[in-house]
């Protein structure tokens, strides 16, 4: 499967996504199926983001500056002691706290410790194997 995102404007143009498909003819390297591109799915990537509303979703207020920072920190404390590479910066919030600020630009994180306790919690559709991941998850 070859995905093309191509949905942040300011950066992808057709002309990108041209070159990739060539180079990669160029290369020998060649996919299963048509290619999918991310902006002709935006319905199924809603969906899948309404699918976590379980409180296993967060808000995060963090510019990419922010993140990088906190980031170089974690990869420092991982180094050290095991520590997480991602601290969840804006994970644990007080809910008075994200309503106040739910009109900021934001983006939404997974909580994961969260969403595989939900994922344990449901039924898989039949025939589903259950994630690989799903017993390795320990939470620090």
């Amino acid at each position: 499967m070859l995905r093309l995102e191509d949905i942040d404007a300011t950066r992808c143009r057709s002309e990108f996504a041209d070159a990739i498909l060539e180079d990669l003819a160029w290369l020998g390297v060649d996919w299963d199926g048509p290619v999918r591109v991310q902006s002709a799915h935006m319905a199924d990537y809603a969906a899948a983001l309404e699918s976590l509303r379980h409180g296993a979703d967060y808000p995060c207020f963090c510019s990419r500056a922010d993140i990088l920072r906190a980031a170089i920190v974690a990869a420092r404390a991982w180094a050290r002691r095991r520590a997480a590479p991602y601290p969840g910066t804006c994970r644990d919030l007080p809910e008075s706290e994200r309503r106040a600020r739910a009109h900021e630009t934001h983006a939404l994180r997974l909580d994961m410790a969260r969403a595989l306790a939900a994922a344990r919690t449901k039924a898989p559709a039949a025939g589903t194997p259950p994630h690989p991941a799903a017993d390795r998850f320990h939470p620090a």
